[in-house]
């Protein structure tokens, strides 16, 4: 539910002369900081230096990305996109990125199917391809013993 609140007062100054600020802000109170942007809100007890941020952790503390949790383990670094795919490897469509069973095949993979003498079947150059010559087989078979 909201409320609107008529009597909020921001204050503002930099990281440093807010550190000094001995002042107590009432509770409706915002200070920012000027050159940092870490806002506070005043509770009526602490002086600025022993409120929390807003957002932030333990008291005064500010977001970092060392103090951010949940986050990726590995993040790929680039000054784009582009960059940061090729930084992991995958940058490019002609790289291969589908090498070994544990890896993902690339956009452009197609599933190749090699020829079985054993049971005639012929190679396909895709799944597709091997889908269709499986299922003229198949019917042909279902014809000649129906015939």
């Amino acid at each position: 539910m909201a409320i609107l609140r008529y009597n909020t007062r921001l204050y503002e100054g930099t990281a440093t002369e807010l550190a000094a600020d001995t002042n107590i802000y009432a509770p409706n109170e915002l200070i920012c900081e000027t050159d940092t942007g870490v806002m506070k809100r005043g509770n009526g007890v602490d002086k600025y230096a022993d409120l929390r941020a807003i957002g932030g952790g333990e008291q005064g503390d500010t977001v970092t990305w060392s103090t951010l949790s949940g986050k990726p383990a590995v993040i790929a670094a680039g000054a784009d996109a582009a960059d940061a795919r090729n930084s992991i490897g995958a940058g490019t469509s002609d790289l291969v990125i589908g090498t070994t069973a544990e890896t993902a095949a690339k956009g452009d993979h197609n599933h190749a199917v090699a020829a079985h003498a054993a049971s005639g079947l012929a190679a396909a150059t895709t799944v597709q391809a091997l889908a269709q010559a499986l299922s003229t087989r198949i019917k042909a078979l279902e014809d000649a013993a129906s015939g």
